[in-house]
This record gives structure tokens, sequence and C-alpha cells, in this order.
């Protein structure tokens, strides 16, 4: 009888244990956790207060072996603490094809092309070159369909009689202004230009075809990093490419 008293108390703890342990896994299943990660930003630094200077003066004919100082320095003039990461990275810049130089008949810039730089010192007045621009009654024809001819284009020329006839003697160049890939410096060279020439003395004109301008095409090496693997904030590891 007593065994009998108990089986119904046992039954008892048994529900209750059960609708804890159903309970339990309510709260289990409906539990999540979430998070809030506090990020702060903070804006670059565009009023020019810090700003990368260098003593640096290249030479004109580098030589093998040839040690030249650069001094690099940052400059903050402004009324905050910064810090500063500065790190030696070199990306050598080769010319296509052995240097090769290549022609257009457009004038319009080909994108990663490197004018050919051509010397004018020599058209001097003392040297008998004249400017075409400043000949008085002469008028310029361009006698090529597919090429214009941008105003900033210099033409020089100059006169030699020999035997009563007349021979005359041309130079042409082009200013242009271009920048290196991954660069931001500009430079000012005096593009090399060729043309055909005929005169008219008669009826004063020089009518120019096959106008002709000159470039390299540059290639990218790889860059080398000789402050470690770190990539620069902002900017892709470099990768060798040919500039088409």
């Amino acid at each position: 009888m007593e065994n009998l008293k108990k089986k119904p108390v046992i039954f008892i703890i048994t529900v209750i244990l059960s609708f804890i342990i159903v309970l339990s896994a309510s709260f289990a299943w409906f539990t999540s956790t979430d998070e809030k990660k506090n990020h702060f930003a903070t804006a670059q630094i565009t009023d020019g207060s810090v700003s990368l200077f260098e003593i640096f003066t290249p030479p004109d004919d580098w030589k093998p072996g040839q040690k030249v100082t650069k001094e690099v320095a940052v400059l903050n003039s402004g009324g905050s603490d910064v810090l500063v990461r500065i790190s030696f990275e070199e990306v050598l810049f080769m010319l296509d094809k052995q240097g090769k130089q290549k022609s257009t008949k457009s004038s319009t810039a080909i994108t990663g092309d490197i004018p050919v730089n051509v010397s004018t010192a020599a058209l001097k007045a003392e040297n008998e070159w004249k400017r075409f621009k400043d000949e008085a009654g002469w008028t310029l024809i361009n006698a090529d369909a597919v090429a214009d001819l941008p105003a900033e284009v210099e033409i020089f020329w100059k006169t030699l009689t020999v035997n009563g006839k007349t021979e005359y003697y041309f130079a042409m160049y082009r200013p242009t202004t271009y920048t290196k890939e991954l660069e931001t410096e500009s430079r000012n060279v005096n593009q090399k230009v060729t043309a055909e020439f005929a005169v008219d003395s008669g009826a004063k004109t020089l009518t120019l075809s096959n106008i002709q301008y000159f470039y390299f095409d540059a290639r990218v090496q790889t860059q080398a990093d000789w402050a470690g693997t770190n990539v620069r904030v902002g900017h892709p590891p470099y990768e060798e490419k040919i500039v088409p």
C-alpha cells in the first residue's frame, strides 16, 4: 500500500520536471544575441596643413653607381598632432619595344604614351631660323584630311640659295603637357612632329601633308616596396601591365 501512495507523488514530480525542461527549451529557442560596433571615422586633412616635401636635385645624366642625396620630410603646420607613416616604394618605368618611336596622324593624346621630346634650342634668329607664324601674308594649308593641326604647333623655316635656286628647310614641334601613369606631376615637352612641306612663294602658301606625331609606348614594371609588404592605404598593389 505504501508503494501505491508514492507513485502519484513520483508522477507529479515527473510532470513538473518535464514542464521545467520544456520551458527551458522554449527560452533557449527564443533567446538570441545582438551587438552594435561603435565605429569612429575621421575626415581627411585637405587644408594643406600636412604636406610632404623633399630636398632633391636629380642629375641630368645619371651614371652607374652614382649616389645622390634625397632628403624627405613631412611638415605639419596645423594645430593638431598627427601620426605620419612614410614608406619608400619604387616603380620602374620603361619604354616598350626597346624605346622605338611610334607615330600617329592624330594629334589626340594616346593614353599612357610619352611624347618624343626634341630640342628647340637651335631654332633662333641668329641661326637664320624664322617662326612661320611671324611671316606676314603667308597662309598655312593642312592637306591631311585625317589630321588636325593644333594651334600650338610651331613651324620654323629658313632658306638657302644655291646656284640661284632657293631651298627651304623646316623644323616642326608641338609644345604639350603629359603625365606619366601613377604620377601626378605634369611634364612639359616639345613633341616631335614631322610633315611634308610644299612652298608656293608666288601665292605665299605653305602646304603640309603626311603630318606625324611621335611618341613612345610606356611600360610600367612591378612595384618594389623597400619598406616591407605593406600596401598603401587606398591604393591597390601595382601589377605589371603594358599600356596600350
